[in-house]
């Protein structure tokens, strides 16, 4: 778990918020929470599925570490991994001509929650993954 310091929402003190992220049921899940010992307000957020702010991604991998996936099987694969990648990243045809220029080397980054949900997509169309930490 991860903590960044935040304004309590109730008073305006300064707190600790912890976050974290959890790969369940296919997505990755970001939760925040907090607890204001100067007025008693105790604040949860999640974001479900929907990409958090910078600086609580930053927080996750500050103290998690950065993790990699790498795409086994790439060019038997290579029209389904792009067409995974493309949907479930959400990419435009820019990022997409550079993964092609680039494929033989193809690996993501992020955090492990994020590696995971990538890793079960790929094996649900069959492609092998290897998740491993890399900072």
């Amino acid at each position: 778990m991860a903590y960044i310091i935040e304004t309590c929402s109730s008073c305006g003190n300064q707190v600790n918020m912890s976050v974290a992220q959890t790969f369940w049921k296919g997505r990755v899940d970001t939760h925040a929470s907090y607890f204001c010992g100067k007025c008693g307000n105790l604040t949860e957020i999640d974001w479900m599925n929907d990409e958090p702010e910078q600086k609580i991604k930053r927080a996750i991998l500050a103290q998690d570490g950065v993790w990699s996936l790498e795409i086994r099987n790439q060019d038997k694969n290579r029209v389904l991994i792009i067409r995974t990648l493309k949907a479930e990243l959400n990419l435009g045809m820019d990022k997409i001509k550079n993964i092609l220029q680039n494929f033989d080397n193809l690996k993501l980054n992020g955090t492990h929650a994020e590696m995971e949900k990538m890793a079960y997509v790929f094996s649900k169309c069959g492609v092998m993954t290897y998740i491993e930490r890399i900072q």
